[in-house]
């Protein structure tokens, strides 16, 4: 009997230029990406195809609006790189498209982008982006126009935060695992594909 095959839709690739933005931010350490080791690990576990994407913290890595045209830019570098990776080894790897959130019309931008012209499989997007959980209403524009595109979504947890005064800071690490669950606070009309740790969480409906 064939062995069955597996799709792991929680892999994470590191480009390198974006490495170096996110130690310029001082957020990490960031784990390097060898794509001949991948395949390796995939071969000994049985894994048929690997969705790429890019990891917490994303590419808007500075907090305010002045900050959310770098944001794009590296978002689309990261997009690009991912692409070239999926149309090497189509057989192997998809991936999905990192979003510069909270920069709404960059996001849309960015969606036409990887859905029309780098043929994405959906998109990562993080349980919150400089403490604007996904739930907000500032999102709804995103959320609308995945749906419309019936792109699927995945929600990677990130650092909780939580604000204090007029502060934003870094909420208990051990809510880490849960943050995608728990950021689900409407119900959403597009799919979600969990990591492995969230499988076992439910969303509100």
């Amino acid at each position: 009997m064939a062995k069955l095959q597996k799709i792991d839709t929680h892999t994470h690739c590191v480009p390198p230029f974006w490495v170096e933005e996110v130690k310029k931010a001082g957020k990490g350490p960031i784990i390097a990406y060898d794509e001949e080791e991948h395949l390796k690990v995939m071969k000994r576990c049985n894994i048929s195809k690997s969705i790429l994407s890019i990891s917490s913290p994303g590419t808007h890595l500075y907090p305010g609006a002045g900050n959310d045209e770098a944001a794009q830019k590296l978002a689309r570098r990261c997009n690009e790189y991912l692409a070239k990776i999926k149309r090497r080894r189509p057989e192997k790897f998809g991936f999905f498209a990192t979003l510069p959130l909270p920069y709404i019309q960059g996001s849309l931008e960015e969606i036409a982008y990887a859905l029309d012209e780098l043929n994405a499989d959906g998109f990562c997007v993080l349980s919150n982006h400089h403490g604007i959980y996904i739930g907000n209403a500032i999102y709804e524009p995103i959320w609308a126009e995945l749906s419309r595109r019936k792109a699927k979504v995945f929600m990677h947890p990130t650092i909780p935060c939580m604000q204090v005064g007029e502060k934003l800071i870094n909420a208990l690490l051990q809510d880490f695992p849960l943050r995608s669950s728990s950021s689900s606070s409407k119900k959403f009309e597009w799919y979600l594909a969990y990591s492995p740790l969230e499988q076992s969480q439910s969303i509100p409906t």
